[in-house]
């Protein structure tokens, strides 16, 4: 089975389906903030410091809307996409594969943060 079947699989449990309406809301509700944390994490750390703070922006909010809409319809195709052509766009320009794949994680890390905190209050 590949990963769109299982994903596409998933999305169909009413349970999971009404998981991610509520994830997909609580990223969108919590985006500026999530943003802020995000921007600050991947400067703290010097990553992507070969690009200005409005392409960092830039680079954020699309992958976050990115990773919005792999949650809410399952299909990473647009996902896939974009990090090819990101990778296209920025390595030639020296930022090495260990900044990228950091920038992502923090981006998953946080994310996680939030979803544990919110469901550890919430029990």
């Amino acid at each position: 089975m590949s990963n769109r079947e299982e994903s596409i699989l998933l999305q169909e449990v009413p349970e999971t389906r009404a998981l991610l309406r509520e994830l997909v809301t609580r990223l969108r509700d919590n985006q500026a903030e999530y943003f802020e944390e995000w921007i600050f994490q991947i400067t703290d750390a010097g990553l992507l410091k070969g690009l200005s703070s409005e392409e960092i922006l830039y680079e954020t909010m699309t992958v976050y809307d990115h990773y919005v809409a792999v949650l809410e319809t399952g299909s990473v195709e647009g996902l896939q996409g974009y990090a090819r052509d990101l990778s296209e766009r920025i390595i030639p320009r020296g930022m090495e594969i260990n900044e990228v794949l950091g920038f992502v994680l923090f981006l998953c890390n946080l994310l996680g943060h939030s979803i544990l905190k919110k469901y550890q209050a919430d029990s």
